[in-house]
């Protein structure tokens, strides 16, 4: 069944608005402000129109390295800026989906995801780039603002769920939102989980490229601790960190939410 925050493109995969959820306080986002996506490489001129019609979309952050980009472009859209924020540098590079026709190497190079978040949160560069997106989504004021990596789940995984916590939102829902990937993921997973079993490669392998498109809760809460043991707090990470003040973060949310 598909929750109603879901949304229905034709070539935009596992794309999502945050309107609707609910803050601790119990305010309610509200609807076509923030969006996150997998990437828009393959959208049609229908769902551009839909992106700029329905949601007036005027902001894309990509957070995919620069070969990600270039292998799936994002498509050039009237009236929209595109900012390039890459989480991974180059001192990262193989780790995410980079060598895609490559698959020996990739299956080589891929890391245990575990370790993987806990880089995207404390890595000097991915902090760096983080803070970045976060400024930028913050301090928004004009239409929807959507951000992406590749499959809408790693890279935009950790950004959406900085992002509810500077709105409040409980950390029930910030998990419950990125555990909503895999009504879209699970079955691509497994269909490669079982693709790579029948090319006979080891169950191990398999597991490891399943792991490109399935969300567990283990990967978010690797990036979650790390944050707390490294930073004392996701508030401390945020203000100090990311660069979010007191003011910016009631702003936003007053901005975000009736």
């Amino acid at each position: 069944m598909r929750d109603q925050r879901q949304l229905k493109f034709r070539k935009i995969k596992n794309i999502r608005d945050f309107g609707g959820l609910r803050t601790k306080d119990g305010k309610t986002i509200k609807p076509g402000k923030i969006i996150r996506s997998g990437h828009l490489g393959f959208a049609t001129s229908e769902d551009i129109d839909k992106l700029k019609s329905d949601y007036d979309l005027r902001t894309v952050i990509d957070l995919r390295t620069e070969l990600e980009k270039s292998e799936k472009p994002d498509p050039q859209i009237s009236g929209v800026q595109i900012f390039n924020n890459p989480v991974f540098s180059a001192s990262v590079l193989g780790i995410t989906h980079e060598n895609m026709n490559d698959k020996d190497a990739v299956l080589e190079k891929l890391p245990e995801f575990t370790d993987l978040y806990r880089t995207m949160a404390t890595n000097e560069d991915c902090v760096k780039s983080l803070r970045t997106s976060v400024q930028q989504i913050v301090n928004n004021r004009e239409g929807a603002i959507l951000w992406h990596c590749t499959e809408g789940k790693d890279r935009c995984g950790l950004l959406s769920a900085i992002i509810l916590s500077i709105l409040d939102v409980d950390k029930k829902s910030i998990v419950d939102d990125y555990m909503l990937t895999n009504k879209v993921a699970l079955k691509r997973g497994n269909k490669y989980f079982c693709l790579v079993l029948l090319f006979r490669q080891s169950i191990k392998k398999a597991k490891r490229v399943k792991s490109l498109y399935v969300a567990k809760l283990e990967y978010l809460e690797s990036a979650l601790e790390s944050i707390n043991e490294v930073y004392g707090s996701m508030a401390d990470y945020v203000k100090n960190q990311l660069g979010v003040t007191d003011e910016m973060k009631e702003s936003f949310k007053e901005y975000m939410t009736a």
